[in-house]
């Protein structure tokens, strides 16, 4: 999210499993706001997860977009 100047993770976790990790990100960096696909078809449970990467809780501040399921 352009509104802070944080550093942070982003993370998608299928059935507690990760399945994706971001790697550090900040305001600019090339990649941020790319469509990304994944296959979850059985899952049960779906968890995002936004993480501190930088230490420093404050100023961090993410947003998963237009992220949607589909069936």
């Amino acid at each position: 999210d352009d509104a802070h100047q944080g550093r942070l993770q982003m993370a998608i976790l299928v059935d507690g499993k990760e399945v994706y990790r971001s790697g550090e990100m900040r305001k600019g960096d090339a990649g941020i706001g790319q469509p990304l696909n994944l296959a979850v078809a059985g899952a049960n449970k779906l968890t995002l997860l936004v993480e501190v990467s930088d230490g420093n809780p404050g100023g961090d501040h993410a947003s998963w977009a237009d992220a949607y399921l589909v069936k």
